[in-house]
């Protein structure tokens, strides 16, 4: 009987020790996991800002009129794959697919006048300043859209914190 209070000890400190190191362990997984997530959040916010930069120079490209404006610059930004975006949005942030959805929409409605544009054809006047017109608003919805996209990121980085 004497050895077996000692034995009885040791066993349920084994076992205190045991689930001690499980729930340390349990804690630092869900750390990381947090900060993993947060990482990609930020990567997201951050390509979603570099895609809004380079909308806003192709729209740039496509609407100035070149017999006007032959000094400016085009400034060199590098594309930015939206496919990322929908990488990250799918893996991260699933909740917040419907703005991808939506600026998919707004995009594939944007390169019919933009092609139009930058392409070889030639338009009058009044074709341009109508096709000028459209792709403006048109970027300004896929602008409007990501900044809200952005908004959603930062909410959603915040239940991670």
């Amino acid at each position: 009987m004497l050895i077996l209070g000692p034995l009885l000890g040791v066993i349920v400190g084994g076992v205190i020790a045991s689930l001690n190191t499980r729930f340390q362990a349990n804690r630092q997984e869900l750390r990381e996991r947090k900060q993993l997530i947060l990482g990609k959040l930020e990567l997201l916010h951050q390509l979603l800002t570099e895609f809004i930069d380079y909308s806003q120079c192709l729209t740039f490209k496509a609407v100035r009129d070149p017999d006007k404006m032959q000094k400016v610059t085009n400034p060199t930004i590098e594309p930015v794959a939206f496919s990322r975006i929908e990488m990250l949005v799918g893996f991260y942030a699933p909740q917040l697919a419907e703005y991808v959805k939506k600026v998919t929409s707004i995009s594939e409605e944007y390169a019919v006048p933009f092609t139009r544009l930058y392409g070889d054809e030639e338009l009058d006047q009044s074709q341009r300043a109508l096709m000028c017109a459209t792709v403006s608003r048109l970027n300004r919805d896929i602008i409007d859209t990501c900044e809200s996209l952005q908004d959603e990121v930062i909410a959603l980085s915040k239940t991670y914190l």
